[in-house]
């Protein structure tokens, strides 16, 4: 929240359209993914009830059954981030993301 306000702008969680949000978050994965310490790597959201309100998210929300999918949805864009630089870069090692999924 400190580093880019922009993508708390409209509500307390992060704007999981924003392509912004999902360059920073991947680019953040795969620095964890370059060393990780095991197979999985979490990602989620602040840890408490709340989401983006613009009209994009609110919009995606209704589309994919409320913010579970709009956050699945997020987290299979970040994956793929991930997957596509292991291709790139010949690494074999299998990671699995995992999601915060009770606040959705």
């Amino acid at each position: 929240k400190e580093n880019y306000p922009e993508l708390y702008a409209n509500g307390d969680q992060l704007c999981y359209t924003n392509p912004l949000s999902l360059e920073i978050c991947a680019a953040s994965a795969i620095a964890k993914c370059k060393a990780p310490a095991g197979p999985y790597i979490m990602i989620g959201g602040l840890d408490h009830a709340g989401y983006c309100r613009c009209a994009e998210c609110e919009r995606q929300s209704a589309l994919y059954g409320g913010q579970g999918g709009l956050y699945s949805r997020f987290l299979n864009a970040v994956a793929q981030k991930v997957e596509e630089y292991y291709q790139e870069q010949g690494i074999t090692y299998e990671i699995t993301i995992v999601g915060l999924m009770y606040y959705a």
